[in-house]
């Protein structure tokens, strides 16, 4: 085996994968390469450092058997994957690139260097600079992962560090978008309206695109499609843990299924299915971001509920505490019910009927009727005794003061809210771009909880130092910004 491996160079191996991959058109399998060795190669003994060789190559996938290969840019090429642009985008003319197009292109094009094209005319949708709001931006950046979001803003502008260190200082991030302004007014296209992607060239990052009307779109065909990707996800998820990052992990899910890409006007778009699934959720561990399994294994999950014996049979929703709590018109979210059970961990405070009422309120909720009730309470003392009954003191304390922060703003911002609830000819009032950014804050605030509630997150001085100042700045604007609105139902 020595003696195989001085005389056949790592060029020689990828000379003959190369020669492989080109007669099999992107496939090819560890013997083809192996057959096209010099024959005085030790072929059957070098058969483990070649697959090693292959499996580093960040332009191929291969099968769990490290014996079939594919590679990246063949695979995707002519892939259909859809784009749903928001009320945001469509109002401002744009496209924020984000997180939409990265597990489709290399993963050396720039999200912002991605070249759009209208394949109607196969001209180049022009680009240009958007300033807004860290909270507000960050959704659309949320699956690049931790690792790479906020290097990718910095290095999209300099001038984007201050906005990323501080949250709502006054500094917007800048960053480039396409402009679409052309594109939407000919479609005259509206929210729920979709761009049908089509990969040109994985390599260079072009794609091409054209218009969906939402009325094409079926419910059941894009909840399906949900499903049928989280199956993939988790199949990866299952192969390679929480090795790869959140693009990484995406791209290995289309080719784990490939006809997931092969009808892109029944599919879905990222932006929906991480909004939809409640199979599949962005977890945190040391610093590092993945997309996990939502506790499908344990009994809880983030998001769902257990239905109690002889509970079977409700008029209202009782698949998931999300869906209960949006038909319930509740805007508090499952993260921050974990967040205000820990807190009271932290403080002490062990009654769950304060909790209960800190959360929900001391009124009747307005159920659909006693099987949903029983579901909804079933999951939250539930969840309740499984966070009071694992909380660990030591790990918390360095989250704890910063969760109380996060958590003092929810309350101000759910006070306001369920006050709109009891009065809503005042809030038809209220101005739409001002409530969707409170709206925008709450997720971001979200997504900042999550990482404190988690476990297995091990919070860093530095990083708490800087979250301090992201929490300060986030109170800042959201105080400015219910100022606005009440002075708005007092008119």
């Amino acid at each position: 085996m020595a003696a195989a491996d001085k005389t056949i160079s790592a060029a020689a191996i990828e000379a003959a994968a190369a020669a492989a991959r080109m007669r099999g058109g992107g496939r090819f399998t560890l013997a083809e390469v192996l057959t096209g060795l010099p024959e005085e190669a030790v072929r059957d003994e070098l058969a483990e450092r070649v697959s090693r060789l292959l499996e580093s190559d960040e332009t191929l996938f291969w099968d769990e058997a490290g014996e079939r290969f594919a590679g990246r840019a063949e695979f995707f090429s002519g892939a259909e994957f859809l784009i749903t642009p928001d009320e945001l985008e469509i109002e401002a003319g744009i496209l924020i690139p984000g997180h939409r197009f990265a597990p489709f292109v290399s993963a050396e094009v720039f999200p912002s260097e991605v070249a759009l094209s209208d394949e109607a005319d196969g001209q180049a949708l022009p680009r240009r600079y958007y300033e807004g709001e860290l909270a507000t931006l960050f959704p659309y950046h949320m699956l690049l992962g931790s690792e790479q979001v906020f290097d990718f803003f910095i290095a999209e502008d300099p001038a984007n560090r201050e906005a990323v260190s501080r949250t709502g200082s006054g500094k917007e991030l800048t960053l480039h978008v396409f402009d679409m302004r052309d594109f939407y007014d000919r479609h005259a296209f509206s929210t729920g309206d979709a761009l049908l992607c089509t990969v040109r060239d994985w390599s260079r990052g072009a794609v091409s695109c054209r218009f969906l009307s939402g009325e094409a779109r079926r419910n059941g065909a894009i909840r399906d499609w949900c499903g049928q990707f989280a199956g993939a996800l988790e199949r990866v998820i299952d192969r390679f843990e929480q090795y790869f990052d959140i693009p990484e992990q995406l791209a290995w899910s289309f080719f784990e299924d490939g006809a997931l890409l092969r009808n892109g006007a029944q599919a879905a778009s990222l932006d929906e299915f991480i909004r939809m699934t409640d199979r599949i959720e962005v977890a945190y561990d040391a610093g590092h971001t993945a997309l996990a399994r939502r506790s499908a294994e344990s009994e809880i999950d983030d998001d769902g509920a257990i239905v109690p014996d002889g509970v079977r049979v409700s008029r209202g929703m009782t698949d998931s505490l999300a869906g209960i709590l949006q038909e319930l018109g509740l805007a508090i979210t499952p993260v921050e019910i974990d967040g205000f059970i820990l807190d009271c961990c932290y403080y002490r405070e062990f009654d769950f009927e304060s909790f209960f009422a800190r959360c929900f309120g001391r009124e009747p909720l307005a159920f659909a009727d006693e099987a949903q009730e029983a579901v909804f309470r079933n999951y939250v003392e539930d969840r309740w005794e499984e966070l009071t009954g694992n909380y660990n003191r030591t790990d918390d304390e360095p989250k704890a003061e910063l969760r109380s922060s996060i958590l003092d703003l929810v309350e101000t911002r759910l006070e306001f809210l369920n006050a709109l609830r009891e009065a809503p000819d005042a809030a038809a009032k209220l101005p739409e771009p001002e409530m969707r950014h409170l709206a925008e804050l709450a997720l971001y605030l979200d997504e900042l909880l999550r990482l404190l509630n988690s476990p297995e997150h091990t919070l860093a001085p530095e990083e708490a130092d800087a979250m301090n100042e992201t929490i300060a700045g986030v109170e800042e604007t959201q105080e400015h910004l219910l100022e606005h609105l009440d002075g708005h139902l007092a008119e």
